[in-house]
């Protein structure tokens, strides 16, 4: 069968057997979408039975901004289903419900700065958003996200120098570099952050800062403690380096075309999201229609 082929099942961890999924949190790029940006017709199909008739809360638990996360679960109607969105790597958490923001922490504007100098001395593009101002800096053709404005960045004129502290600030290394490179600009960065902030690798060649002593468990547990959710309750799906926290303190299942080492760290691994691994794995866990 098609899901026996494609589904690696790693020994160094036992996988998960739940008995009731209450919570289900959902990583976006490379996990819920496809390569298109887009909810698969399946897997909103498959979440839209999850919540309807198992009552199951879905959050969406990504490195992304609220506008983003907002506009591409739109499908899952999030709203009317008791959803949340976990934002910015567990800075922001939204309750769909009640409709309140609730902020964890944010990025220092020493972080800030000094991810700006480092971008500069280095030749990587960086952004940085406060609220709905947004700006890029350094972009430039060789970066991996060379000249995305359509998302609502101007160019750089003085923003990363404020008093003011960040929601999000994202550095893309060059296409040129390797995995290695990639974790060789986080562990330095990490160094020059030191107390004030901290850095994590989304996917090859993105790296996001985040707020010292936040990820997205800091979000999964904000919910958790609101909403009185068991910690084997909850399942959690991802694929890159920020999903890694997750991975190691919740029941996780990571996609097929997880970097190497989520697979290593996972409970088990579903499908890729190519090929709708969000649907079979709430098939299998939520729905028990699958195996």
């Amino acid at each position: 069968m098609r899901h026996e082929r494609n589904i690696v099942k790693y020994t160094g961890k036992r996988d998960f057997d739940m008995s009731e999924v209450k919570l289900l949190v959902l990583d976006l790029d490379g996990t819920l979408l496809n390569e298109k940006k887009q909810i698969s017709e399946r897997n909103r199909e498959v979440l839209l039975k999850a919540m309807n008739e198992k009552g199951l809360r879905v959050a969406i638990g990504s490195g992304r901004d609220y506008d983003y996360a907002r506009k591409v679960s739109e499908p899952l109607e999030l709203d009317s289903h008791k959803g949340f969105l976990i934002c910015n790597n567990g800075q922001k958490v939204f309750d769909c419900e009640t409709q309140i923001m609730n902020e964890i922490r944010s990025i220092t504007h020493t972080g800030g700065r000094i991810a700006m100098s480092y971008a500069e001395l280095n030749s990587l593009e960086i952004r940085g958003s406060i609220g709905t101002v947004k700006y890029f800096h350094n972009c430039h053709e060789g970066t991996a996200k060379n000249g995305e404005e359509d998302l609502g960045y101007n160019p750089d004129t003085g923003f990363f120098d404020t008093d003011q502290d960040f929601d999000k600030i994202v550095v893309f290394t060059s296409e040129k570099y390797t995995l290695d490179d990639d974790h060789r600009v986080v562990e330095e960065l990490r160094g020059l952050l030191g107390e004030h902030d901290d850095v994590t690798l989304v996917a090859p060649h993105v790296i996001d800062l985040v707020a010292k002593g936040v990820d997205k468990t800091s979000g999964i547990e904000w919910i958790a403690e609101h909403y009185g959710i068991e910690k084997d309750e909850i399942l959690v799906m991802g694929d890159g380096e920020n999903d890694l926290p997750a991975a190691l303190k919740y029941p996780f299942s990571a996609m097929a075309n997880s970097m190497d080492s989520v697979l290593k760290a996972a409970s088990r691994v579903t499908l890729s999201n190519e090929e709708d691994g969000v649907a079979y794995e709430v098939e299998r866990s939520v729905l028990k229609t699958a195996e």
